[in-house]
């Protein structure tokens, strides 16, 4: 086990190397503490890979390391110690009353030299003078509570292993979807205010957009107001499996409107594609992040953006171009030095501008979740949303201020079989804000089919968005060129931009 889950999910200033070697003896077995250290050291020079940012802390970290290792003690044998010596082990986890002992967490240095002590080839000193025996009373169990520091789960240690049992009621967010460690979150949040699913920092207004938009995914708003909500479950409760596609295009739409019928054969066009996929026996063999988005995502956004005309897919590992429009004025127009960025998913507005505004991201295959590379595309997804308004702004900046603010940037993050849909808007001159809008999970199996609702749901929420993106980039345009009047500031006195 290394330790990089210590590493992501606390913060650098809060490292603690002494807590982390009492936590990684406990939990694996090393032959030295300077096999320990080495085993560290490894795991600090990976994280340094992964998040140069972070590279001071590493290197005051890897300096203490190197001095413990030089310690002179570590490399002295204790003469009182001869060949003959054994250490008889802390024993059963039952006392001699037939009850269960609770070990503290936080054991003391002379249990642990004792512990560790066990055979001739051991390199370092120890003095063994205290033999526990199965009589020690139990650790009171307040007492315990207070040392674990931990209200809400409880912990029982035996030997070198940890139990932990949690409350019900501690829960840290639903699993499968963008990801932040707490170093991050502290970087972030004086630059973006977050209304998700594992982090709230903002309040209203963007908390109540937050809010609706959770109300508005429970009760299927997008889909009840294009009147497709009972005609969307009804196929998916009621049409075979055998001659589903006939059937389904066979079938007389009560769709009334331009984008209910539009929607409708978004729908129909999904459902063709899932059918297909549910026609083998393993519809998921592998946990290639590709094959999961290519057989389960593509065809929707797919069919959504060839039926509505908003925008154009662009397909696994397309270049975001505001990256380089952003950076190419700090690198002196020097091309190369700007930060690429690559997506399993671009989406571009047929529009004047071309925006990049549907910015798609799969962490993982449909089997397991890579949670290093779900972190990592968290990330990615804010930079390369927050470039691509910078560079709107930049293209408008004669335009108004509140007209701009409404422009949105959308994310799709898919984690296993989860799908995230975020957007991303400017929120005053220097933050933005992050709001989850929908997420779905998406099923795999034919009889799971009816979960396909929320992913319906999720797409017509992501059509709305896109309608209303079209709409306020045509007045940018128009107020940008001063054809259509406004009154308030521009982007440009707004952002005191050049």
């Amino acid at each position: 086990m290394t330790n990089d889950g210590y590493f992501f999910h606390t913060s650098p200033k809060e490292w603690n190397l002494a807590k982390l070697f009492i936590l990684q003896d406990k939990q694996n077995t090393f032959q030295s503490f300077e096999e320990l250290l080495d085993a560290v050291a490894k795991d600090l020079l990976r994280i340094e890979k992964k998040q140069s940012s972070l590279k001071e802390y590493i290197q005051t970290n890897m300096q203490l390391i190197q001095e413990l290792k030089r310690m002179s003690c570590l490399h002295r044998r204790d003469p009182r110690i001869t060949n003959n010596v054994s250490v008889k082990k802390i024993a059963d986890t039952l006392n001699n009353n037939g009850e269960f002992n609770v070990v503290k967490n936080a054991e003391s240095s002379t249990k642990r030299k004792e512990r560790e002590y066990e055979s001739d080839d051991n390199p370092y000193m120890r003095s063994p003078t205290h033999h526990p025996t199965t009589e020690e009373a139990p650790v009171p169990y307040e007492e315990y509570k207070r040392a674990a520091e931990l209200p809400n789960q409880l912990v029982l240690t035996h030997g070198k292993k940890q139990y932990i049992i949690n409350t019900p009621s501690r829960s840290k967010g639903s699993p499968h979807r963008p990801k932040f460690t707490k170093s991050h979150v502290e970087s972030l949040q004086n630059y973006v205010i977050f209304a998700t699913n594992a982090l709230v920092t903002a309040e209203n207004p963007i908390k109540a957009i937050y809010e609706s938009n959770q109300e508005q995914e429970k009760g299927y708003r997008s889909l009840k107001t294009l009147g497709l909500y009972n005609e969307t479950k009804d196929i998916l409760e009621h049409i075979p499996f055998d001659n589903f596609p006939a059937f389904l295009w066979g079938r007389q739409s009560q769709a009334t409107g331009k984008k209910a019928i539009i929607f409708t054969r978004i729908v129909k066009y999904a459902l063709t594609s899932f059918h297909l996929l549910c026609s083998s026996e393993q519809s998921v063999s592998t946990n290639h992040e590709r094959t999961f988005f290519v057989e389960y995502c593509i065809p929707g956004l797919l069919a959504l953006s060839k039926t509505t005309n908003f925008l154009r897919f662009h397909w696994c590992e397309f270049e975001l171009q505001a990256m380089k429009d952003v950076f190419m004025f700090e690198n002196d127009f020097n091309m190369l030095k700007a930060p690429r960025r690559y997506l399993d998913a671009l989406g571009k507005m047929h529009s004047l501008s071309s925006m990049e505004s549907v910015l798609v991201e799969a962490s993982s295959g449909g089997l397991q979740e890579d949670v290093v590379h779900t972190i990592e595309d968290s990330i990615k997804s804010i930079e390369c949303a927050t470039a691509s308004l910078q560079t709107q702004a930049m293209r408008y900046k004669r335009a108004s201020i509140s007209t701009f603010k409404k422009l949105q940037v959308f994310s799709i993050h898919i984690i296993k079989n989860k799908m995230t849909l975020s957007t991303t808007m400017l929120n005053d001159p220097f933050t933005w804000s992050r709001i989850d809008l929908r997420s779905a999970t998406i099923p795999t199996d034919w009889d799971d089919r009816i979960c396909l609702m929320q992913y319906f749901e999720l797409l017509a929420a992501l059509m709305d968005g896109l309608e209303q993106d079209k709409i306020i980039e045509d007045r940018l345009k128009r107020e940008n060129i001063h054809i259509d009047e406004y009154e308030g500031q521009s982007i440009e006195e707004y952002l005191a931009l050049k």
